[in-house]
């Protein structure tokens, strides 16, 4: 019987890594849904992919991270090898869900783009609000709709007409249940999306 697991799969002559963020994955979306000078908000950007690839591309970018070393290390990278100003970028050392700092703003996001934590990963520190920590799926669920509704609250308006779109675009994968199978992510988000209005 031959079984292959996620470190051993290969596509062509590439081996793919479990849980890889790709920067040129998220400079596609970044230069596809946003322009320069746009505002680009990753609500969980743990080693920073998305906030530096947006960075990269000239967007001003917002982040919340609960890991402080991760705050600082994305800190650093912004200013000393991106070359951002400190105007340009606000990364804030604390929950992506809450985003509490924002909690009587509204439409000030051109492009939310995240990589939420997968349900039953890793887990990333000690905080009991860290996504990551959540080992109950109502739970982690119920977290992820505190997030998208604030998410929505926060993202400027799209207009079809005008071809205008401000898109919330959430990278999630699938978690294993045991003899349950397998639990798709993107099935729940829909459904919370659904939900929250969006």
């Amino acid at each position: 019987e031959l079984r292959v697991t996620k470190k051993k799969a290969l596509f062509g002559t590439n081996p793919v890594s479990n849980y890889t963020m790709l920067p040129e994955h998220s400079r596609w979306f970044i230069k596809y849904y946003s322009k320069e000078g746009d505002t680009v908000a990753d609500n969980a950007f743990g080693r920073g992919t998305n906030i530096l690839a947006a960075a990269y591309e000239g967007r001003k970018v917002i982040g919340f991270d609960l890991n402080k070393n991760n705050v600082e290390c994305v800190s650093e990278a912004l200013t000393e090898h991106i070359g951002i100003k400190a105007d340009d970028f606000t990364l804030h050392h604390s929950c992506g869900c809450e985003m509490v700092e924002y909690a009587a703003a509204t439409n000030i996001i051109d492009l939310f783009l995240n990589d939420i934590p997968y349900i039953h990963a890793e887990k990333y520190n000690d905080d009991p609000r860290d996504l990551g920590n959540i080992r109950n799926f109502d739970n982690f669920y119920s977290r992820v709709e505190v997030m998208m509704r604030n998410m929505k609250r926060l993202i400027k308006k799209s207009n079809y007409e005008d071809e205008i779109f401000k898109p919330i675009i959430m990278k999630v994968g699938s978690a294993r249940k045991g003899p349950k199978g397998l639990h798709d992510m993107a099935t729940e988000i829909e459904l919370i999306g659904r939900k929250v209005g969006l």
